[in-house]
């Protein structure tokens, strides 16, 4: 039976066993280098703590190397994806095609999003030559996810939830070209989150100072089953800068959907192990996003998919102010949770994000100095839930357990133990007990109780005739040693699917690729060049951005989002506006054929 994971980030180790506690089947973690997020590396030895605390939950762990990779750094990577198998790890999320002409162990491999994979002949090409799986870009439809599925017998994983990039992944250097910073080399600087103005052809402005490139968060919740009937394999949750309540709270909203889905399906279930316990109620409303947008999954959406006045987390709208006092509004209360602690926020009149802490509520009587920046009318949010916040953590936020049995033989003057699950046991003998004359269940009851060990005991099968009393030192070392004993089994017999990639020269898909194949290594060029393909330019962090580059490409359209497009724009007719920042200025065009947006460096 096909399994359905929930892969979950991680930026550290403890986010990644706080994931596994709320229910991810998979975890996704940045090494000590070349992840896609400069911010969220870690050793060799956290990983390797990681890996051991999920494989007992039969939970894979994927370490990101998703940057394009130098000529000076090829040989630290290999050692690192070394370094990286001999510790367990399920498989390498990559970007840079040199990864593919390196001498590496047969881990498996995945194609990060960053490798832009919106074509069917390039996952196909990806699916030839050995790659796992494919990592699909967040602007695809449900219909053209389906035609790849049925196109191709590669694993394919999908983004389920968390921030938009503006650009298609991996084609953006807009970062680059502002800053410097590649957001190929994990260093993004995110301009798309800023104030921009737009001028049409003849310099009128059709947008003042608005976030006009900063897009909601992807929120595809609705669409889960219909992702698994497709037959995608993995449903991911971006976030790998995201804290940890973050995590705890989406990775639990997203083990609830799924697990409701399975329940009625004869056709998927979930691949890891444990029973989930959660001590507060997930809702992605009270954790940080920009608003919630599902995108192009249904095709392109008629609501709007930016939130133009900030690109800050403004959460669930609690209130309306119907009256204002010197030190005190009087509001119209949406919900009635509302407690001292809370975070509050609102547009002011001039649009600008502001927000206090509440320190005074009364009914609906609400104490701020900020009483001269709100009008009557004025929506309060609350992006701050001091009372979730606190659940969450709260150290048992969450308990994940494995289900066992204990079953209890004599044998001559020995007793017997054993602890098992359907996929693993553990033995002990023991003689340290002495006979009874009545009968006790101290010691079954004893048994039962497993602390804070990842196992919960459902059944104790007592195949004995007599009646044994044990001391109650003893019977903790006996538990001790069949939980630690299971625990080694378990990671033991953990197995890990190797992968190797085809040393055939398969072509690839283009006969030639220019500076957006995002080659800035020799292995890489090498293994295109025995492809039979051209390489007319090198990366622009090789080589450098000119003049009328193209810097990023999106399905996201301005003018559709401010209902200016008509859908009309012939083909090869271009008209040309323009974005300004500050001091920059950038041109825009509309290819309305494919119905995408063009950012040019000018």
């Amino acid at each position: 039976m096909k399994t359905i994971e929930l892969l979950s980030p991680a930026k550290d180790i403890e986010t990644g066993i706080a994931a596994i506690n709320c229910g991810a089947d998979a975890i996704y973690i940045g090494a000590s280098n070349f992840g896609a997020r400069k911010n969220a590396n870690n050793d060799i030895a956290s990983i390797e703590k990681l890996i051991k605390y999920a494989h007992l939950f039969n939970v894979k762990v994927y370490i990101t190397i998703n940057t394009i990779i130098y000529d000076n750094e090829i040989e630290d990577v290999e050692k690192l994806i070394n370094s990286l198998h001999n510790i367990g790890a399920d498989a390498i999320i990559f970007q840079d095609l040199g990864i593919l002409n390196l001498n590496i162990p047969p881990i498996q491999l995945h194609a990060s999003t960053q490798t832009d994979n919106r074509r069917i002949e390039k996952i196909f090409f990806f699916e030839k030559i050995g790659v796992k799986r494919v990592i699909l870009p967040r602007e695809l439809s449900l219909k053209q996810i389906e035609e790849i599925k049925l196109a191709t017998n590669i694993e394919l994983e999908c983004f389920i939830h968390g921030a938009l990039c503006m650009c298609y992944s991996g084609q953006c250097y807009f970062s680059l070209a502002t800053t410097s910073r590649s957001g190929n080399r994990g260093d993004c600087s995110q301009p798309c989150r800023l104030k921009f103005s737009f001028y049409d052809n003849k310099n009128n402005i059709i947008a003042k100072d608005k976030h006009i490139l900063s897009l909601k968060d992807i929120n595809l919740s609705a669409n889960i089953e219909q992702l698994i009937n497709i037959g995608v394999s993995s449903l991911k949750i971006e976030g790998r800068l995201k804290d940890i309540n973050y995590v705890k709270n989406i990775t639990a909203y997203y083990r609830q959907i799924i697990d409701n889905v399975l329940q009625n399906k004869k056709n998927g279930q979930k691949p890891s192990e444990g029973i989930i316990s959660l001590n507060f109620s997930p809702d992605p409303e009270k954790t940080f996003n920009r608003g919630y947008t599902d995108y192009f999954s249904n095709n392109r959406p008629k609501k709007l998919i930016t939130e133009l006045n900030t690109p800050k987390s403004i959460g669930q709208s609690v209130a309306k102010v119907i009256a204002i006092y010197q030190k005190s509004i009087k509001v119209e209360l949406f919900v009635h949770d509302l407690v001292n602690g809370d975070g509050i926020c609102f547009s002011d009149k001039n649009n600008e994000l502001k927000g206090f802490y509440l320190n005074k509520i009364e009914k609906d009587l609400i104490y701020t100095d900020l009483t001269k920046d709100v009008n009557i009318g004025t929506i309060l949010y609350r992006n701050y839930n001091i009372v979730f916040e606190k659940q969450l953590n709260n150290p048992k936020y969450a308990t994940r357990k494995i289900a066992v049995n204990i079953d209890i033989e004599q044998r001559r003057n020995e007793l017997y133990l054993k602890i098992y699950n359907d996929n693993c046991f553990s033995e002990i003998s023991t003689n340290d007990f002495e006979i009874a004359n009545n009968t006790s269940t101290k010691f079954i009851d004893q048994l039962r109780k497993t602390g804070d060990s990842i196992f919960v005991v459902q059944n104790i099968n007592d195949k004995t005739t007599v009646n044994y009393f044990f001391k109650t030192s003893v019977i903790n070392e006996i538990k001790r040693n069949l939980i630690a004993q299971l625990e080694q089994k378990l990671i033991k017999n953990y197995k890990i699917q190797n992968s190797i990639i085809n040393s055939n020269k398969i072509n690839y898909y283009l006969k030639e690729i220019g500076y957006k194949g995002n080659i800035a290594n020799q292995k890489a060029a090498n293994f295109l060049k025995d492809r039979n393909t051209k390489i007319l330019e090198r990366s622009p962090e090789i080589d450098g951005l000119k003049i009328n580059y193209e810097i990023a490409r999106s399905k996201y359209c301005i003018l559709y989002e401010l209902n200016l497009c008509n859908g009309k724009q012939k083909k090869g007719a271009t008209k040309t506006y323009t974005l300004k920042s500050k001091n920059k200025n950038y041109k825009v065009n509309f290819d309305c054929n494919n119905c995408e947006m063009i950012i040019f460096l000018i």
